[in-house]
This record gives C-alpha cells, structure tokens and sequence, in this order.
C-alpha cells in the first residue's frame, strides 16, 4: 500500500469513527469503546473496520492526537468542537448521499445506506452543495434521521421506542434502523416506513412481540427490533 492510500485509507477510517459516534450521541447512548466497537460491527463488510477492542482504542488514540475527540474516565468518548463539526459534515455528507441514491436515482431504499457508506468518502464541498440543492434542501435522510444543516431543530424529544408504546395506541413511524440489513428489509416489505400512521395492536412484552396493525394487516415485531424505530403517538380524533 502506497503512502498516499495509506493516507487516504486512514482518512476514511476517521469518518467512519467520527459518523458512529455522531450516531451514538444522537441516540442518547453512552459512546464508551465498547459502545462504539458494537456499532462499528454494524457497519458495511466493505468500510474494513476492524471493530475489536485493541483495534478501536488505537484508532481513539489517534482521534484524541488529531483533537477530534476526548477519552474521559470510564472509556466514555466525546466530540472535542473540532471533532463535532468534523462529524456532522460526515453525517450531513452520508445523509444527503442516502436521499441522492433513492430520489434522483431510483435506487431500491433497501440500498440507500450501503450506497451511501461508499459515496461519503468523496462528496467535496461543492458537490455537497449541488447534491442539496438539486434535492431542495432536504430535512432528514429517507430512514427519518435529521440532516445537519438542514433543519432549525429536530431531536428525538417528543419521539418515543416503538417498545415502549401501549396496546391501542396510533403512531406514526418517524425513523427506522438503516444498520441491519436484514431487519431493513422487512421494514420496507410491511412498510413499517416513515410518515406510515400505524396502531399497537398488541404490545406484548410478555412474549416478547409487538403487532402493529397496518392498513388492516397484522405485522409482527420482535422487541429488540421495536426498541430501534422511533414513533411519535397520534390523536387520529
């Protein structure tokens, strides 16, 4: 490997480290090491993370050399300004990328994250700005998670689990987990998508399964699944 990819190739990794750690801040999970090496996990096969625990706290140690992030106590990792800025130029990149693939493309929304994870890396400034201004400013990504940049303010705050919802509430589905593949493509076969207004027919913690009721069909979810889409209740009154 030639030192210019080298280089680059370290780059690349940096914005991975700084999009996962923007994402687990805005999940409100603590970003210990640990934390950050189980979301790495969840990452594209082709990013070639390497997700082990010797693997992520040389990279943080690199990070923490740069000025991108500070190691505190307890293995907990936080953004210094530089590195919070750097993140969410990663994330607005990534999120503007996911939006591109799926509304000027065509592209399946089952292929909007993977794709994104590989066009990130060379977004410049200025294709950013054309990229935005052809999709007219877009809000939040085609999963619901907030564009930086883009939006005044949108947080999680009025958003709940789907989990944590009751029997015979109406919702409607704000942001769905883009991360597993699997679970993404179910999520788009029952449209279980955002703006979809949907009912908890049952909220069955007991058996660990969730039934949505969606356009007079009954959807089945598990809980560890529900724990990761975000809705906000409804009064359909």
């Amino acid at each position: 490997m030639s030192e210019t990819t080298q280089k680059q190739r370290m780059s690349s990794v940096t914005e991975n480290y700084l999009l996962s750690l923007y994402i687990l801040r805005e999940q409100n999970e603590r970003a210990t090491q640990v934390h950050l090496a189980d979301y790495i996990r969840k990452l594209p096969p082709e990013e070639g993370l390497g997700s082990s625990l010797p693997s992520v706290t040389a990279m943080l140690k690199r990070m923490e050399k740069d000025n991108l992030v500070v190691v505190e106590g307890k293995k907990t990792v936080r953004f210094t300004p530089a590195g919070l800025k750097a993140a969410e130029t990663m994330i607005r990149r990534h999120r503007l990328a996911s939006c591109m693939v799926v509304e000027m493309l065509d592209m399946p929304l089952e292929r909007a994250y993977i794709e994104a994870h590989r066009l990130e890396h060379a977004i410049s400034n200025e294709l950013e700005r054309h990229i935005n201004n052809k999709l007219n400013n877009p809000a939040k990504c085609p999963f619901g998670r907030p564009i930086p940049g883009n939006h005044q303010t949108i947080s999680s705050k009025g958003l709940f689990k789907l989990s944590e919802v009751a029997t015979g509430t109406h919702v409607q589905i704000e942001r769905i987990p883009p991360e597993d593949q699997s679970l993404l493509e179910f999520l788009i076969s029952k449209n279980i998508l955002p703006k979809q207004i949907c009912t908890v027919a049952e909220a069955g913690k007991y058996r660990g399964v969730l039934v949505l009721k969606i356009s007079n069909e009954d959807v089945s979810l598990g809980y560890q699944a529900a724990e990761q889409i975000l809705v906000e209740r409804i009064d359909t009154e």
